[in-house]
């Protein structure tokens, strides 16, 4: 017979085990993870001064791409060096991101497990060639100081409410790091496509500046085949169209069409004109462009000094792509294009032209896009300058101080221009056509009355062509030849003068209102 000692172990070794087993399929509440981290800053503070590059990471899932983009700082520019160094200028954008990992808090700490990282969509996204579930790839951004030393670093990945959502609680990861926490985020600044990064404000509308006054916007819209580019060639000119842009709102002023000669004849305007450029007023202040392409060094630097005593040879690369120099004007070269002009009138006299070239042959990264070639060049107006009536005495001081004014208003406007050639006269913008349609549409408007002495004319020679009823034979019934005559008329009249549309009468401007956000310059 066994002893009690030996009894008591078994029981002691049965109840072990049984209470084992009753552990392991007892439905134990989830286990909190407690973290000293909670409530804490993620990362230690830095100075967003310190910050010198800028990388951020994103896998595409429709293209099965790894996007990305860098930008570095050298001095108080961000330049971006796959694009030729060329200037971000998106400085909100710029400044969000630099401090988008200071003092960012931790919210909780949702697993110390890498195992977690595909549920929370916080793999990094430079490892999409080696895993098979690419949702769970996360949004990876790197700050580095001057010297290429990690600032910090974060793989942002799913949020707590939808997989689309933006903004709100996400789920983050410290590359290197096994832990998962939560914090809040605005993930929409990290982008990876170069329209981001750039001010899309070309023409230099900076309508947020509390003194903008209006401008005037020109629109000439010809067409030169890439063949005839340069040979003296008219072009064939569709209209000319001019509008007043005021604050937050655009109207036409004057349209002329060309007629079957070429020439341009002024139109009345109405609701079909406006209606043709309604399209316009949303975008003329937003130009967004996918790429850049840097002139030949010799054309840059003549597009900077701006004179003209210049080489044709210098802008013969031009050609290729749809311009051509025709001569030097408003204190700056003038370009015939292939696809007509945009130009806008500053209130200071500064004129800055967008001239639209041949399609870019290059495809833009993985875009499927259509795009055109883009050159941007700024002069003065001198005929807004009012020249004071010249009096007897050439000494009057009254006339002295109005040309003196007159002269310095000139001299304020070339300088900004200068400006404004210094800024463009690097680079060839390529702008998506769907952005060149709007803002220069091609309008086919036939029925609008004619306006002056062309118009005088264009009804004379509807008169002349009009058709005339036939004369009704005595021998038949009176009545009945007056009724067909009467028919005749009323058909002849009804082709001279569409079906309700009377002749539009002068009105004044109608305004559009221009979207919101068009104007950011920042």
């Amino acid at each position: 017979m066994k002893s009690p000692f030996v009894k008591t172990i078994f029981f002691a070794l049965l109840a072990a085990v049984v209470s084992s087993v009753a552990a392991a399929f007892y439905p134990w509440p989830e286990r909190v993870v407690e973290s000293e981290m909670v409530g804490k800053p993620l990362f230690e503070s830095y100075d967003t001064a310190s910050v010198f590059k800028i990388r951020i990471l994103k896998f595409d899932p429709e293209k099965e791409v790894l996007n990305q983009i860098a930008l570095e700082r050298n001095g108080e520019k961000w330049t971006i060096p796959a694009n030729d160094k060329f200037v971000a200028n998106n400085s909100t954008q710029i400044a969000f991101v630099a401090k988008s990992l200071n003092e960012l808090t931790v919210l909780s700490e949702e697993s110390s497990d890498s195992e977690a990282f595909v549920e929370k969509g916080v793999v990094d996204p430079s490892k999409f060639e080696t895993i098979t579930d690419r949702s769970a790839l996360g949004t990876k951004v790197i700050l580095e100081d001057h010297k290429g030393r990690r600032i910090a670093a974060l793989i942002v990945g799913s949020s707590l409410k939808d997989e689309a959502d933006q903004i709100g609680n996400h789920f983050v990861r410290v590359p290197g790091q096994p832990a998962v926490y939560q914090v809040e985020f605005d993930k929409r600044r990290l982008a990876t496509d170069f329209t981001s990064w750039v001010n899309p404000d070309l023409f230099g509308f900076n309508l947020r500046a509390p003194a903008y006054v209006p401008g005037v916007i020109g629109i000439d819209d010809y067409r030169i085949a890439p063949d005839s580019l340069g040979s003296g060639e008219k072009p064939n000119r569709n209209y000319f169209a001019e509008f007043e842009l005021g604050q937050g709102r655009m109207g036409i002023t004057s349209f002329s069409k060309a007629d079957e000669n070429g020439e341009l004849q002024k139109l009345q305007l109405g609701p079909k004109i406006e209606r043709a450029f309604s399209p316009m007023a949303g975008q003329i202040t937003r130009i967004p462009f996918l790429d850049v392409k840097k002139k030949p060094s010799s054309l840059v630097k003549a597009m900077r000094q701006s004179v003209q005593s210049v080489d044709d040879a210098v802008f013969q690369p031009l050609k290729e792509i749809g311009f051509v120099k025709t001569g030097f004007k408003d204190r700056t070269f003038d370009f015939d294009a292939v696809g007509g002009e945009v130009s806008v009138r500053h209130p200071d006299g500064v004129k800055v032209t967008l001239h639209i070239g041949d399609v870019a042959k290059a495809a833009i990264g993985d875009s499927l896009q259509v795009s055109l070639h883009v050159l941007m060049t700024a002069g003065v107006d001198e005929s807004i300058f009012t020249m004071p009536e010249k009096p007897v005495d050439p000494q009057d001081k009254d006339y002295l101080r109005k040309l003196k004014l007159r002269d310095d208003a000139i001299k304020a406007a070339t300088i900004r221009a200068s400006g404004i050639n210094q800024l463009h006269a690097s680079w060839i913008y390529l702008v998506p056509e769907d952005v060149i349609e709007k803002i220069r549409p091609d309008v086919d408007i036939v029925d609008v009355t004619p306006i002056g002495e062309k118009a005088d004319r264009a009804a004379a020679k509807g008169k002349e062509s009009k058709p005339k009823p036939p004369k009704v034979d005595e021998s038949t019934n009176a009545a009945e030849g007056d009724s067909e005559a009467k028919t005749v008329e009323a058909e002849t009249e009804s082709t001279e003068k569409p079906a309700g549309e009377a002749i539009e009468e002068p009105k004044e401007q109608s305004t559009e209102q221009l979207s919101e956000g068009a104007g950011n310059s920042e």
